[in-house]
């Protein structure tokens, strides 16, 4: 199984200048990394400034 907390962590490493968007956190493919969970994550590891959860329906204009 991907921890995709962990391979997030590694693109913020290497892409610095980055935004990172995370979409479809909770499918069922992913069941076990929360939204939330993935925010705290971010905040632990220093990219939650670059890292985007955009809300259901909700559009990203880059």
């Amino acid at each position: 199984m991907i921890r995709w907390e962990t391979t997030l962590e590694y693109i913020a490493e290497v892409a610095t200048d980055a935004s990172i968007i995370a979409v479809h956190t909770e499918a069922v493919n992913h069941w076990n990394l929360s939204w939330t969970d993935l925010r705290v994550y971010a905040e632990d590891h220093d990219f939650a400034n670059r890292l985007y959860v955009p809300k259901d329906g909700e559009s990203i204009s880059l």
